[in-house]
C-alpha cells in the first residue's frame, strides 16, 4: 500500500489480492473514517458481497501478513 499525503490531496494506492489469479490495483482518494467504511469502499469498487478479511504486510513482523 502506498499513501501520498500532499496537504491538498489524499491518495491511497492498494494492491488487492482476491485470489491467486485475481490481483487488482485500487486507488482510494478519501481516507475512510472507520474499518467498516474501508470495507464498504472495497466492496463497492471491487463489486464484492459478503464479509472481507483484511490483511497487510507488517514491517514489525518481517513483512508477514497479519490481520
Amino acid at each position: 500500500m502506498a499513501v501520498h499525503t500532499d496537504p491538498d490531496s489524499f491518495i491511497m494506492l492498494l494492491r488487492i489480492i482476491l485470489c491467486e489469479n485475481d490481483i487488482r490495483k485500487l486507488t482510494i482518494d478519501n481516507l475512510p473514517e472507520t474499518i467498516d467504511d474501508f470495507c464498504s469502499i472495497l466492496k463497492m469498487k471491487l463489486g464484492l458481497e459478503g464479509d472481507l478479511v483484511i490483511q497487510y504486510k507488517d514491517p514489525d513482523f518481517d513483512n508477514e501478513l497479519v490481520i
